[in-house]
């Protein structure tokens, strides 16, 4: 495929209909107004313990607690939309904790469950960091100065091999503008590398302005097709704002290209 090609094409590509989540948790998509499970991501049938026609069409009232459900459906009746929500804990029958999160698209609730990692001290200090971070971000008085503080910090924070920020001009070109690795690493340097705006295309950058945080915890992990793919009522599923999306598989390529065997992205809008 030549450049111009690929260009169109990634142009195009509808990242947030993708129809697939990323398998360390599952996805279930419930009609809005019966809270009946319409939709759900193959990988439930491992994960949750059940068949799939044993989800599908079922009350997610009949999956979960009592505890469980009467939050759900006050959280449905307050509104919900676009922002996640994190629902609490449940077992779906299963002898294993999940963590639930919640958003709504349009008449789809979409409930994402990922395995519980457990609560302790060690994530009260994270917070701690985090709010210093966020006070020395606030503090910064150039762009310039906010990115080396967000690379430096986001490096601390999570651990991560290499943090840089990557700034967008107006034609979708990409600029690293700064960059921090963590000591004794023999990583080449992206400091000051200038990208077209193919690496990154306009599909995808739409999405990042209306979700802002995104993590693929692994490039080689496949993908869980959600089931079944399209809904005669509302049609293909948006999952612009779950937090388990799949990635695309040209971007997914582009990372172990590079190297990356994860990443976590965070968008910085300025003046948005």
């Amino acid at each position: 495929m030549d450049t111009e090609a690929l260009r169109r094409y990634c142009d195009t590509e509808p990242v947030h209909f993708i129809g697939a989540i990323q398998p360390h948790g599952v996805l279930l998509a419930l009609n809005s107004v019966t809270l009946v499970v319409e939709r759900v991501s193959l990988n439930a049938q491992q994960q949750l313990q059940r068949e799939l026609n044993e989800i599908i069409g079922v009350p997610v009232s009949a999956l979960v607690t009592a505890d469980t459900y009467s939050r759900l459906q006050r959280r449905v009746l307050e509104g919900l939309g676009d922002a996640i929500r994190h629902l609490g804990v449940d077992r779906f029958g299963t002898d294993k904790d999940f963590d639930i999160l919640l958003h709504q698209c349009g008449d789809v609730v979409l409930l994402e469950a990922e395995l519980a990692q457990g609560r302790n001290l060690i994530a009260l200090e994270f917070a701690e960091q985090l709010h210093e971070s966020l006070v020395r971000c606030e503090k910064a008085q150039s762009i310039q100065c906010l990115a080396e503080t967000v690379v430096a910090d986001v490096r601390r924070l999570t651990g991560y091999d290499r943090v840089m920020v990557y700034r967008f001009a107006e034609d979708g070109a990409g600029h690293v503008i700064s960059e921090a690795m963590g000591d004794n690493l023999q990583l080449e340097s992206f400091l000051d590398l200038h990208y077209p705006a193919t690496d990154i295309p306009e599909p995808a950058r739409r999405v990042m302005l209306l979700k802002r945080s995104r993590v693929i915890v692994d490039v080689d992990a496949p993908a869980s097709p959600v089931c079944p793919a399209t809904n005669a009522a509302t049609g293909a599923l948006d999952l612009t704002y779950a937090e388990l999306r799949a990635a695309a598989p040209v971007h997914l390529e582009y990372l172990r290209n590079m190297g990356v065997t994860a990443s976590l992205s965070l968008s910085i809008v300025v003046s948005g």
